[in-house]
């Protein structure tokens, strides 16, 4: 994804494109799975949470930058100085993490957790920080499970796993012992598989930010 877009629309997308390439390996899958429906559940957990932190990234970048709204609106902000993505990132170092503009990317702050996000657009004093709270205020288990459900497949050891499993107690489905099948279970609210859900939640969730 693009560092910044001088149009918000262009972010969600972008983002929506990307969702849209990863729904297709998931959507039918039901418990239980074998070894290579695993791979597949594993790479779009990673890959839709790594596509919402970039869309987060280049949201605040481009709101911190003036960009324009969905409605053709352009973000006015309160703050100063603010003339390129490195200072809006610079910004975002001391006020989250207290250091300066970091050195390398995985040294940013966590740019998928929405906390984050609101504290950054009321930061810089964006005029679309009502817009944004309403959205990231949107009902969905997405934003919290989702870190947890990577951080299984990105480590796979017995403190994830039982985190990644932990999340049946949460989630209106039924339980399972293997943390891939939690992600594939059926909402009993929803009508698809709850990883699934999530991702169109992420992408209903990005829409509503740009608007």
């Amino acid at each position: 994804m693009r560092e910044q877009a001088y149009d918000l629309e262009q972010l969600s997308l972008q983002l929506r494109k990307r969702a849209g390439r990863l729904l297709p390996l998931v959507k039918y899958i039901q418990p239980p799975i074998d070894a290579a429906r695993d791979r597949d559940v594993a790479h779009v957990t990673i890959e839709i949470l790594n596509a919402w932190s970039s869309f987060n990234r280049a949201f605040y970048i481009s709101c911190a930058l003036r960009a324009y709204t969905a409605a053709g609106t352009r973000v006015a902000v309160s703050v100063n100085g603010l003339a390129t993505p490195s200072d809006a990132l610079t910004l975002a170092m001391k006020t989250l993490k207290g250091q300066n503009k970091p050195l390398q990317r995985r040294q940013e702050p966590s740019w998928h957790d929405v906390k984050n996000i609101i504290t950054l657009v009321s930061t810089i004093g964006a005029s679309n920080i009502n817009t944004v709270v309403a959205a990231l205020s949107y009902p969905t288990h997405a934003f919290r499970c989702l870190p947890i459900a990577r951080n299984f497949f990105a480590h796979r050891n017995t403190d994830t796993a039982r985190k990644c499993r932990a999340l049946s107690a949460t989630l209106q489905t039924a339980a399972a012992w293997r943390p891939g099948d939690v992600l594939v279970q059926r909402d009993y609210t929803r009508p698809n598989n709850v990883l699934t859900e999530w991702i169109t939640d992420v992408t209903t969730v990005a829409d509503m930010m740009v608007q």
